[in-house]
């Protein structure tokens, strides 16, 4: 599936009347599904194949969002623009950008919460643990042969990705205890895990980057962050609406 190539799904929910439960479900699988794929770009340097992949994708500019827009734009004008050397160009700025491999690493964009989070700015802090015991409580393990901690922007992103499906199929199936279980345990990864630190994060890929690739990537990625997270708030609201109505029908049909 090519989760560039359509941004319609991102006005889906919006003004919806009655709460479509199979729509639904599809689209918190596509988001979660996109934050996988966004994290795997942060994890390591792009190889041939997925630069072919990325050059096949068609960007979508009416997103509904301005960080998105932008990014999309940058990113679908620099996929029309390859060149021989792109692979190591990329290469080496995601050494620089990342893995604080440039003139002025104190200014680097490392992918760690704990970096962001920790006021000394140091790895494998407290937010490497409670990424661990959150893995645990789902019972997650990293991806076999991941080097990178809990507390990796992409390892954060896969454990999004993995309650997006929970609640997807919590919608699949009608079951509304699985259902607000899941949106809860978003929104709360969201407020304590994502909007605490990647929003400054992206904010770096995007001065620090020399290329535009990671430049479009980070406006990309903030962008989607935002989005993701009213759109999540916007379900759950709609989900409780929809409860109180049927409640308050049952109520009538007794009286």
């Amino acid at each position: 599936m090519d989760l560039f190539s359509d941004g319609t799904y991102l006005n889906e929910i919006r003004g919806m009347t009655t709460f479509k439960r199979n729509e639904t479900a599809q689209l918190i699988s596509n988001y979660g599904k996109l934050f996988q794929y966004l994290g795997r770009l942060y994890r390591k340097e792009i190889d041939e194949d997925q630069l072919k992949h990325l050059c096949s994708l068609e960007f979508a500019q009416d997103m509904g969002e301005p960080n998105m827009e932008k990014g999309s734009l940058i990113l679908h004008n620099f996929f029309k623009n390859v060149k021989e050397d792109t692979i190591s160009t990329l290469s080496v700025d995601f050494a620089r950008v990342f893995l604080g491999a440039g003139p002025k690493p104190e200014f680097a964009a490392v992918p760690h919460e704990s970096v962001f989070t920790n006021p000394k700015g140091l790895m494998m802090q407290e937010a490497k643990d409670e990424m661990t015991m959150l893995l645990n409580d789902e019972q997650l393990q990293l991806e076999f042969g991941n080097p990178e901690p809990e507390d990796h922007i992409s390892s954060e992103f896969d454990y999004l990705h993995h309650l997006c499906e929970k609640a997807s199929n919590g919608f699949r199936i009608g079951d509304n205890q699985m259902i607000s279980t899941y949106l809860s345990k978003i929104k709360t990864f969201f407020n304590h895990h994502l909007l605490n630190w990647v929003p400054c994060f992206c904010d770096r890929v995007i001065v620090g980057a020399a290329t535009d690739f990671y430049k479009g990537l980070g406006l990309l990625t903030k962008g989607f962050l935002t989005a993701s997270y009213h759109l999540i708030l916007e379900i759950e609201r709609d989900l409780f609406l929809e409860t109180d109505m049927v409640l308050a029908v049952g109520e009538s049909e007794v009286a």
